[in-house]
Order: C-alpha cells, then sequence, then structure tokens
C-alpha cells in the first residue's frame, strides 16, 4: 500500500473547492433531512447519565 501525502491530499481538496466555488466543476453533494429530537423526562435523562456513569457536565458538554 502505498505512503498517503496528508498535504497533496489537502491541497488537491483545496483546488477541487476552489473550482467548484467558480463554476469549473461540479462535486458529488447530498442533503440532509434533521431528525426530530426525541424528548425524555429529566428521569429518564438522569437513569440514563447514571447508567452510562457520566456526570452532568459530561453528559451536556
Amino acid at each position: 500500500m502505498a505512503e498517503r501525502s496528508f498535504f497533496d491530499e489537502l491541497s488537491q481538496g483545496m483546488r477541487d473547492w476552489s473550482d467548484y466555488n467558480s463554476g469549473r466543476i461540479t462535486l458529488k453533494t447530498h442533503s440532509e433531512s434533521p431528525k426530530k429530537i426525541s424528548t425524555c423526562s429529566p428521569e429518564q435523562l438522569k437513569a440514563l447519565r447514571e447508567k452510562l456513569r457520566l456526570s452532568p457536565a459530561d453528559l451536556t458538554g
């Protein structure tokens, strides 16, 4: 397997982005619709936090 060059890949990506913005090329794109956020009670949230052994700061941070 050939060794990858991060700088070369990054440079190529920046050139492609520039060409895309100027209309010279078309890149593959996709879109996603936002997912519905489920709700839970404070008791459910506390139970989940305790099950995962997280502090309140870890859960929200």
